[in-house]
């Protein structure tokens, strides 16, 4: 059979390691900044000596970034035989467990919590590989699934649900208020600061194109972050189907025959998200920044109603606490 190679998403993977290592870098460069300001003005005191300790831990927080997350993303490779993570090779029947599903840690200066596939070797190595941290993870669980697990059934998800019409009738939708919620009001706000400055330094005599440039970019930027974070849901009979407040003309449909499972979990300074796993081990994750908890609740339910296994890691549930 041909072999299964991993890729790294340029924006999960890439953009985040360029991000994290410039920004520790600035920091960093900042610091260094003050202090060998102070020592040229002749401030030698042996406490201002402890200004030396922020750029060399962020100079050094700025290194170990991207050590880390190569460390913890290896490029992985498996066919019929073996599965190569990174320079290790593992025979597929030295492989005890494996988990396809569930929340794994994602060391780095604290660790996180990210949706991945546990490996435990008969040795007692055990490997953690991270869904979002790979384009193509499912291929490899895919065949985890039936090289490993023993389940030779190949599910063909349903690839023309998504561009199927769906009536308007029995449609339940699951959303907030896109303007008053958390991250509406962030956004709107956000946008009237920034417009108000620019409108001022249009009318300004001495306005900087520089600036004007700045603050355009920095308004379409926060814009589509801020929308990409305001998604929701809708379910009828056969679908479950996600929108977006601000972009009206985004719908993606899932066939609800072919979800395997639903999770809801959240990330530090995020909002909730609703992860979508297929049965072919395809996932999608969307932020949904309007949804009140109740929502997320009653969402839940009527997954459940269709036979959809839903992880609640992120909303408290008072059916469970009883």
């Amino acid at each position: 059979m041909n072999q299964i190679i991993t890729r790294r998403p340029p924006f999960t993977f890439y953009f985040s390691v360029v991000v994290g290592f410039c920004a520790f870098l600035a920091i960093g460069a900042a610091c260094l900044f003050i202090f060998l300001n102070e020592i040229e003005n002749n401030n030698q005191e042996t406490k201002k000596y402890l200004l030396l300790v922020g750029p060399i831990l962020m100079i050094a927080a700025a290194i170990y970034t991207p050590f880390r997350y190569f460390k913890n993303v290896p490029i992985i490779k498996m066919d019929d035989q073996s599965l190569t993570i990174g320079r290790e090779i593992y025979p597929l029947n030295e492989i005890e467990t494996v988990s396809l599903t569930g929340k794994v840690n994602f060391p780095y200066v604290i660790n996180f919590r990210m949706e991945g596939i546990t490996i435990q070797m008969r040795d007692g190595t055990k490997r953690l590989v991270y869904d979002d941290m790979y384009t193509n993870l499912w291929e490899v669980k895919l065949l985890l699934n039936e090289l490993v697990i023993g389940n030779k059934n190949h599910y063909s998800v349903d690839s023309n649900a998504r561009e199927r019409t769906v009536t308007t009738d029995a449609i339940s939708t699951f959303k907030g208020n896109a303007l008053f919620s958390l991250r509406g009001i962030m956004l709107w706000s956000m946008l009237a600061m920034f417009v108000s400055i620019f409108v001022k330094e249009i009318a300004s005599e001495t306005a900087s194109v520089i600036s004007l440039v700045f603050i355009g970019i920095f308004c379409i930027f926060w814009s589509t972050f801020s929308c990409w974070l305001l998604h929701y849901f809708q379910i009828t009979n056969n679908h479950l189907i996600v929108r977006n407040h601000y972009w009206f003309w985004e719908k993606k449909l899932y066939a609800l025959k072919d979800i395997a499972e639903v999770t809801f979990e959240t990330e530090p300074k995020q909002p909730n998200s609703m992860r979508i796993i297929l049965k072919d081990f395809r996932t999608a994750r969307y932020r949904a920044g309007s949804l009140r908890d109740k929502t997320w609740l009653s969402l839940q339910k009527a997954l459940e109603d269709h036979n959809i296994k839903v992880r609640n890691e992120c909303i408290s549930d008072p059916r469970t606490a009883l």
